[in-house]
């Protein structure tokens, strides 16, 4: 009950500025709900281009390329 209240007061901060290096935390941590969440954050209108300009837009590119295609299938699902 303590970790979802703690997830759910992490996901109401969630923000542009933030939001991609929260993603990073949460999947070091195994925290699945909540690294969806922030993947839900990300889809959002305007939200990736502007997380893109970020530094840790390119950590998560240069350390975490399993994370940026989980958030592109989230934005383009593949065709089965």
């Amino acid at each position: 009950m303590k970790l979802r209240a703690c997830v759910e007061a992490l996901r109401r901060g969630l923000n542009v500025a933030n939001c991609v290096a929260t993603f990073m935390f949460a999947d070091e941590m195994a925290l699945p709900s909540f690294r969806i969440a922030c993947i839900e954050f990300l889809v959002l209108p305007g939200n990736l281009a502007a997380a893109q300009t970020t530094e840790a837009w390119t950590r998560l590119v240069e350390l975490r390329p399993n994370l940026v295609a989980e958030l592109l299938r989230k934005i383009v699902p593949p065709r089965l």
